[in-house]
């Protein structure tokens, strides 16, 4: 599965539970104070439970994908960490550029005194 379906799998249950815990508090609620049973008797309520539910599936949802969103950006700046760290210092990127020919003597020579100060 991948992270995107992942996500959406784990934000449609959230969906479910949250939704279902709205409700459930609205059903209780009248209930408990005579309303009876069933849509008809609920009122506003009902629909401020439904809205409730909703909104704590919906935060819900945003924390999940906000802490995907921090694991994976981690990932990717640890491996650039790693990839700046096995470059070495400057002067030894200008001398692989060098051997790899990717510059001349003239340009490396340049940026070489640039480097050093000298």
């Amino acid at each position: 599965m991948t992270a995107g379906g992942a996500t959406t799998a784990i934000g449609g249950t959230a969906m479910l539970v949250g939704g279902g815990v709205g409700l459930s508090l609205a059903q209780s609620y009248h209930d408990f104070h005579g309303y009876g049973g069933g849509m008809g008797g609920m009122g506003i309520l009902y629909w401020v439970g439904a809205l409730l539910g909703l909104l704590f599936a919906l935060a819900l949802l945003i924390l999940i994908a906000a802490v995907i969103w921090r694991l994976v950006r981690r990932e990717e700046g640890g491996a650039a960490r790693e990839a700046r760290a096995s470059e070495g210092s400057p002067l030894e990127v200008l001398e692989h550029r060098y051997a790899r020919g990717e510059i001349d003597r003239e340009e490396y020579l340049q940026k070489r005194d640039d480097l050093t100060g000298g």
